[in-house]
């Protein structure tokens, strides 16, 4: 596929389901396919799990003609043909919908677990540029020192049952995915990081960033929180 070889990078959209502004994905996503790991998107990969997610949460918008378990994730026509369809579809959705109390229902949902994780693995993927500066080879592996795995916080979240009027306090926050999981998921008062090395605090500052953008485009709640940089054994909140 000469797709990736020549240096032409263009630009994929999907229109957000909760109406706010378009998702953009680079073609080819060449950065992305030199390096393998489990958050890594290859091709349309991308597109297609963002796509399958938006229809588990809204089944009534599902098409069978998208024909997502046969299109070639590898051919920009055929991704662009899949988003002009989908983008239509949340047109449609939209317009008929905006305003009504349904709509406003559904954008006052939390995302599921499963839809998350694919949030985080989006926002890692655009966030941290350099894993090999964090020293972490497999991002969310618990193998590694200084990342929480997704199964661990789940976990984690069951056993604690966070409340309300609740504070979970991470010291020590890396580049911040344990407390956008627990923004994310559990309904407490704040979730609060604060990180003591310089790169990992850069890059939780762009984690939140995109982490506010897609929870956004998916129409998803999540609690108040805050990524800061410093000692936490110096902090007034200590």
């Amino acid at each position: 596929n000469n797709m990736t070889h020549n240096n032409i990078v263009r630009e994929l959209k999907l229109h957000s389901p909760a109406g706010v502004e378009p998702a953009l994905f680079t073609w080819p996503n060449t950065d992305q396919q030199s390096t393998k790991n489990d958050t890594v998107f290859v091709g349309g990969d991308e597109i297609v799990k963002t796509i399958r997610l938006v229809f588990e949460d809204y089944p009534e918008l599902y098409q069978q003609n998208l024909n997502l378990s046969t299109c070639d994730i590898h051919s920009y026509t055929n991704m662009k043909e899949l988003c002009d369809k989908f983008n239509k579809i949340i047109d449609t959705h939209i317009k008929l919908n905006r305003g009504t109390e349904a709509f406003s229902a559904h954008l006052e949902q939390r995302a599921t677990a499963k839809l998350f994780r694919h949030i985080l693995a989006q926002v890692y993927s655009r966030a941290v540029t350099d894993p090999d500066k964090l020293r972490v080879y497999e991002p969310f592996s618990p193998s590694v020192y200084g990342e929480t795995s997704p199964d661990l916080i789940d976990s984690m979240l069951k056993v604690i049952n966070l409340t309300e009027d609740q504070t979970f306090i991470d010291l020590g926050s890396g580049v911040g995915n344990v407390v956008l999981h627990v923004a994310a998921l559990a309904n407490c008062k704040h979730v609060y990081g604060i990180e003591y090395e310089e790169t990992p605090a850069k890059y939780a500052r762009a984690m939140a960033e995109e982490f506010g953008s897609w929870m956004r485009w998916y129409g998803k709640q999540y609690s108040e929180f805050q990524l800061e940089q410093g000692d936490f054994l110096l902090h007034p909140m200590m």
